[in-house]
């Protein structure tokens, strides 16, 4: 995530106030821990971040998938 080919698509992603990079479990709408994200049975994914994590692999090519040869 940090290559600086890709640092004006990973600013979509950076969390406004701190400018950090969200944890990867948010990046994924994954639950992650009680610590981290609450008690699981009020917890929702971030479906906005979700969004953005694939326009983010979709823009850099990081699904692009070629065969060997």
């Amino acid at each position: 995530m940090e290559c600086p080919r890709w640092s004006q698509q990973r600013k979509k992603l950076k969390e406004p106030k701190s400018g950090a990079l969200p944890r990867l479990t948010e990046l994924l709408g994954a639950y992650g821990t009680q610590e981290d994200d609450g008690d699981l049975s009020k917890w929702k994914p971030n479906w906005p971040l979700v969004k953005k994590t694939i326009e983010f692999a979709i823009e850099t090519g990081r699904l692009d998938w070629q065969a060997p040869g």
